[in-house]
């Protein structure tokens, strides 16, 4: 029996083994990378912070979208 790819065999193949390039390249960077987890720690806090940010600004839009119905200091 012969083994036989036509076109669409090689492109997804191909692809194949791109996919298992570039995961293996990806892996072995963090491997060398000894701040990558500390990038991974900062991004954490900075998505943390721009969630806290988007709070604040939904709460100041509701105080400034309604104040006839806030009360005023004396």
């Amino acid at each position: 029996m012969r083994f036989m790819l036509d076109t669409t065999g090689f492109v997804v193949l191909g692809g194949l083994v791109a996919l298992l390039l570039v995961a293996a390249a990806r892996w072995s960077r963090r491997r060398r990378e000894p701040g990558a987890r500390d990038d991974e720690a900062s991004a954490e806090e900075i998505r943390a912070a721009i969630d806290r940010l988007e709070k604040r600004v939904e709460a100041l839009e509701i105080l400034l979208s309604e104040p006839g119905e806030r009360k005023e200091r004396p």
